[in-house]
């Protein structure tokens, strides 16, 4: 395995860091796929449909799995209950060559292509936990998350911004190898809007 012995990511360390963890992640239930494109910087992305329950005392969202996905013969779902909402969400980890770091990046949209603003954001996506901190941010009004045109893509994406994403990392690691780096980070930002890491990965 190749080390590195900082947090800051060069290009190609992040290059073969998404290669393994696409790799590691293929035979799971949300795999990560790389993606290139045409002028040669690549990308991992997933697409997931979650299922986001809405009420004045719970606010939680899981991804669908055998248990609760809708079945179409199942009469206990034969009138759909007005709290639930499926949301489908696209997450994108993009390198930042300014802040030299994986940058997680999400679309997230009802299933008739209608795209979550920024409160339903907070209201279906964080949990409840994490919002006040993200909501404050010492160098952007709208908080952690805001919407930017994706670098590669180039249309609009939330994404969390990386400023504090080394700092992050140094409380945890100083040596890492490059093919566990990922986890690793996406395992302390993907829980802000429900892109955890399975346990399975670190066993």
């Amino acid at each position: 395995m190749t080390t590195t012995t900082k947090t800051a990511l060069l290009k190609a360390d992040f290059e073969l860091a998404i290669k393994q963890f696409a790799i590691l992640t293929a035979n799971t239930d949300t795999p990560w796929h790389l993606t290139s494109t045409q002028w040669g910087p690549s990308y991992l992305q997933r697409t997931v449909k979650v299922a986001a329950f809405k009420s004045s005392y719970m606010k939680s969202l899981e991804p669908l799995n055998n248990d609760n996905i809708f079945e179409d013969d199942d009469p206990a779902l034969a009138l759909p209950d007005p709290s639930i909402q499926t949301i489908m969400l696209d997450h994108h980890i993009v390198y930042s060559s300014t802040y030299q770091v994986p940058v997680l990046y999400f679309d997230a949209y009802f299933p008739d292509g209608t795209r979550l603003g920024l409160d339903e954001i907070y209201e279906y996506i964080v949990p409840q936990v994490y919002q006040d901190d993200l909501k404050i941010s010492p160098i952007q009004a709208q908080g952690a998350i805001t919407q930017a045109d994706h670098p590669l893509l180039g249309r609009p994406f939330w994404y969390i911004h990386p400023c504090d994403t080394q700092t992050l990392l140094q409380t945890i690691m100083q040596d890492v190898f490059i093919e566990n780096y990922i986890k690793i980070w996406l395992s302390l930002v993907g829980p802000l809007v429900r892109c955890s890491v399975s346990p399975n990965l670190f066993l």
